[in-house]
């Protein structure tokens, strides 16, 4: 069962990939959309429902290496739980496809939109969107 939600948790997050935003500043300068993926990437919305403040401290982080952690939480009784974490591999294909690799399961997402502070995606299996920030809660 606790599997079952970890994979869930994947499947949300996978919609992490999307096209670089606006910005100010020398284009020159700007950060591609791999560079700006790295980091730690806080749940904040989603289609079809909202996480609560609880869900919100779960997160998807990303690393240089290639590698990423997620971590979700769950109220219970009261108080907010780690449901776990699961590790694995990620690749960015076209800047905008996300792949990420647990083990033997998968799931790929399309980035939307992806700035300095917010990343919006779009699970390609289910089709929800969620969007991420770098503020817990």
């Amino acid at each position: 069962m606790n599997t079952h939600k970890l994979l869930m948790v994947l499947i949300l997050a996978l919609g992490l990939v999307a096209c670089s935003g606006d910005d100010d500043g020398d284009s020159s300068q700007q950060m591609t959309n791999a560079e700006l993926l790295v980091g730690k990437w806080y749940f904040e919305a989603r289609s079809g429902g909202s996480y609560t403040a609880c869900e919100k401290t779960g997160y998807i982080q990303f690393r240089n290496d290639g590698t990423f952690t997620l971590e979700s939480f769950e109220d219970d009784a009261g108080a907010c739980v780690s449901t776990g974490a699961v590790s694995g591999t990620y690749t960015l294909t076209n800047s905008i496809n996300i792949t990420l690799m647990a083990g033997t399961e998968s799931q790929t997402a399309t980035i939307q939109s992806i700035t300095q502070s917010q990343l919006v995606v779009t699970d390609t299996g289910s089709g929800e969107v969620n969007t991420f920030d770098k503020t817990a809660g």
